[in-house]
This record gives C-alpha cells, structure tokens and sequence, in this order.
C-alpha cells in the first residue's frame, strides 16, 4: 500500500494546485490531462485517492499523505460548492477526511483477533475500521511498536494521530467501543 500510494504521488500527483491527473507525469503530450473531481458512473479517482491517502496516513501517522488528501479537497472546493450533487464521493471523503475515522489496531494470535474483529464489527460504527494484523507481519515502524501481547489479543484505538492505551481483555474493549 505504501509503495503503490508513494507511486500514485509520484507519477499523477499536481504539486502545484492539488488533485491527481488522469494521466501520468511524463506521458506523451496530450491536449487535456483531466483531473477528475466529479462523479460519473464511477466515484470520482480524486475522491478515491482521498479515502486511500487518509486511511493510509492514519494508520502510518504519516502526515504528507494527510496534507495530499487536504490539497485534493482544496483543488475541489469550487466545483463541489457548486454543483454538489455531482460530488457525492468528494464530500463523503471530506466527511471522513475531516471527523478522521476511528481505526482499531488488533495485534495477537489470529484466533483472537478474528473474534474480537468480528465482535466489533457487530456495532455499528460507519466511521470505524478495524485492522487485525498478524504477529508475523513486517511493519513499519509506526504501527510496529503497537506490539502484541504473549498470549491473546491487544487492541490499540486511534483517532486521527492519537492512539489509546493498549487494552487488553475483550470486556475492556467492548465497554470502551460502546462509548464512542
């Protein structure tokens, strides 16, 4: 996910006034590089790269990736303002790009963590997602040092930036997805 985000930057990205193009950087001249905002039949890919980015840079407490998503809602603003009903994708990912989703990081052994998923799942929560990771998986660092416990599972739940505390038992979980 990395990889193919840094590559979306890298190869479609419009640094000087947000949002990607259609197209990649260095392609063949063409008369119009579009750069996609409104939905036609399909989400809009800009409203698409913000979900991604967003999420992404969440997860990683990557920050770059927050501020490309922020630009694509600047590039957007005008067209959005005035023809809402034509931008549906773009606002629901600036709903989630600004309430910033509530991601919950499982780590330990994957019986557990299939459970406790599962059981959180139950509760509805449109701006939740939930990520169980194995003990095995090569990380990076930022979600590398929310380690998983010997035996059972161990949730971490984040907000924009900010992580609680590692819980774990599954009563202290529940109550606490239950509040939010």
């Amino acid at each position: 996910a990395i990889t193919l985000t840094d590559e979306m930057l890298g190869q479609f990205a419009d640094s000087e006034n947000g949002g990607f193009f259609f197209t990649a950087n260095g392609e063949e001249a063409v008369v119009y590089r579009q750069k996609p905002i409104g939905d036609d039949a399909l989400p809009a890919g800009n409203a698409v790269a913000i979900r991604v980015l967003e999420r992404l840079g969440y997860l990683l407490g990557e920050t770059r990736y927050i501020k490309a998503a922020e630009a694509i809602l600047e590039y957007a603003n005008g067209g959005i303002s005035e023809f809402p009903q034509a931008h549906v994708s773009m606002i629901d990912a600036a709903h989630q790009l600004t309430e910033a989703s509530e991601i919950i990081v499982l780590r330990g052994d994957a019986a557990t963590c299939a459970t406790w998923q599962r059981d959180i799942e139950r509760v509805y929560a449109p701006l939740r997602w939930v990520i169980a990771i194995d003990n095995d998986a090569d990380l990076p660092n930022s979600l590398a040092v929310k380690k998983a416990p010997t035996h059972g599972a161990r949730a971490y739940i984040c907000r924009g930036m900010q992580c609680t505390a590692a819980i774990d038992d599954w009563t202290t979980l529940a109550a606490e997805i239950r509040n939010r």
